[in-house]
């Protein structure tokens, strides 16, 4: 009978739960503070390309960085990052009382056949949306039907995840301003969470 061999990757470790605080400035350079969940289970593979690319390209080496600080972020605390509300309409009318409809995707060109009729170029696609009667389902949700109006209380920055704030600050906050060196701190204690030495971003 041949000697058993030793299995590597077989089963994962215990992810590295911890919270922590990312300053941000806004164009007074005032300073805000912005609360996350991080939950470090680190690629091997990502980290080497990341370490790799801040070697030979600095400015790929930032991207790769920022997207996997990112990746380390709790998605579960909140709306996830990856979530948005896709518009449906009722495909049949209740045909008794109480009865559930079928739902089914509105698509673009129902958009904009709906807004010809309209004949009003100041209506935005959620005020179109909101006038053809469109539900979405709530992430997580999967029975559940909600009417566009009440998708802001899903979409507000608030509601998401770790994940999903990151993102929204960083892509779509041109007001606010992140230090990189700030950032590298992140990333260097996310890497001493998953080797055992962590320290703690600069407070």
């Amino acid at each position: 009978m041949g000697k058993s061999k030793k299995v590597f990757g077989a089963s994962r470790g215990s992810a590295q739960r911890e919270e922590f605080a990312m300053t941000f400035r806004d164009k007074d350079d005032r300073e805000i503070q912005h609360d996350f969940k991080a939950v470090v289970r680190m690629d091997a593979a990502g980290l080497k390309r990341a370490m790799h690319g801040m070697r030979t390209d600095p400015e790929m080496g930032v991207e790769i960085m920022f997207d996997v600080v990112a990746t380390q972020l709790d998605d579960t605390d909140g709306v996830p990052a990856e979530w948005n509300p896709a518009p449906h309409r009722p495909s049949n009318q209740w045909p008794t009382e109480g009865a559930v409809p079928e739902y089914v995707p509105i698509t673009e060109g129902d958009i904009e056949s709906f807004t010809e009729e309209l004949e009003d170029d100041d209506t935005d696609r959620d005020n179109t949306l909101s006038l053809m009667g469109a539900w979405f389902r709530p992430p997580g949700a999967s029975v559940v039907w909600l009417p566009w109006s009440d998708r802001e209380q899903f979409t507000a920055h608030e509601a998401g995840s770790s994940r999903r704030r990151w993102h929204d600050l960083i892509d779509h906050h041109d007001d606010l301003a992140i230090e990189l060196d700030d950032v590298t701190a992140l990333f260097q204690w996310m890497i001493g969470l998953v080797s055992g030495r962590p320290t703690r971003p600069s407070s």
